[in-house]
């Protein structure tokens, strides 16, 4: 069985957004079959449906400066931030790919990126624990210093991200995809965050992978007070500045690995049943 892949290249959340929530109808009427979009967004934060804006530490005057945008969804979570260097995923996918197991998809991606941190760059990445998400890897002290983690939050209050799957058709667990703060030592940091929603037993929204990110921006949010735990990019733990399209590549292959599936490389237009020109 293949996934259709599709490479938005890079792309405003807004439009991102509203493509998701276009495949994700058309996932769960059975028009088409599971996909997972990758995506590199502009400098943006998005606030979740129990977000403070008290969380966004800068101010409005620097983010307009900054062109930095900001967009309220309807996901968990608190504030989040996306920006140039960062390999965004958003898997459409009928959980019964992981026999409507949410903690097992969760674990599934994070898979995706132990396996891959291992196999290609033999760094060690590792799952925190049950308070938290993401993927983490061990980072000297003096490597680098930046942020804190998501605070991990249930959207609608029935679903937190890591947790068992509630009863029901059209809930979702959303938790914030990134994170911000203070100087780390020699600690674990985040280099991929995860934050899904599930409507009507189909994902969206999905994991963050942090490559050639600028990890001062981390600094601009503060999700839910955490400032204990740092976040990290694969620039800084190599030294070197990634080539962000092979590595989508690898990613989406490391995805289908874990995943069981074939790469099926696919047209946007396909998948959204719109003709194409020529």
């Amino acid at each position: 069985m293949s996934i259709h892949i599709v490479d938005l290249g890079k792309m405003n959340y807004r439009e991102a957004l509203a493509i998701q929530e276009r495949l994700l109808a058309r996932r769960q009427a059975n028009e088409i079959g599971d996909t997972l979009l990758l995506v590199e967004h502009p400098a943006t934060l998005t606030l979740g449906t129990r977000g403070q804006r008290a969380n966004i530490l800068a101010s409005p005057e620097h983010l307009a400066q900054n062109g930095i945008e900001i967009f309220e969804v309807n996901r968990g979570g608190d504030v989040t931030y996306h920006g140039p260097g960062q390999i965004v995923g958003y898997p459409i996918m009928n959980l019964s790919c992981v026999e409507n197991d949410i903690k097992r998809f969760i674990w599934n991606l994070e898979e995706v990126f132990i396996r891959l941190l291992s196999e290609e760059y033999d760094i060690v990445a590792t799952r925190e624990d049950k308070k938290y998400t993401g993927v983490w890897v061990n980072v000297p002290a003096g490597i680098g210093a930046a942020g804190a983690p998501e605070c991990g939050a249930a959207s609608d209050g029935t679903v937190t991200t890591g947790e068992g799957m509630s009863e029901g058709t059209s809930e979702k667990a959303g938790a914030d995809m990134a994170g911000a703060g203070t100087t780390g030592a020699a600690r674990e940091k985040k280099i991929t965050a995860i934050g899904i929603a599930v409507k009507k037993w189909v994902t969206m929204h999905g994991f963050a992978f942090n490559v050639n990110t600028n990890l001062d921006h981390f600094n601009l949010i503060n999700p839910c007070g955490i400032t204990d735990r740092g976040v990290t990019s694969l620039q800084q733990l190599t030294g070197v500045e990634q080539n962000l399209l092979s590595l989508k590549l690898k990613v989406a292959q490391t995805f289908c690995t874990v995943f069981g599936r074939r790469v099926n490389p696919t047209k946007l237009d396909e998948l959204l049943g719109e003709e194409t020109e020529g």
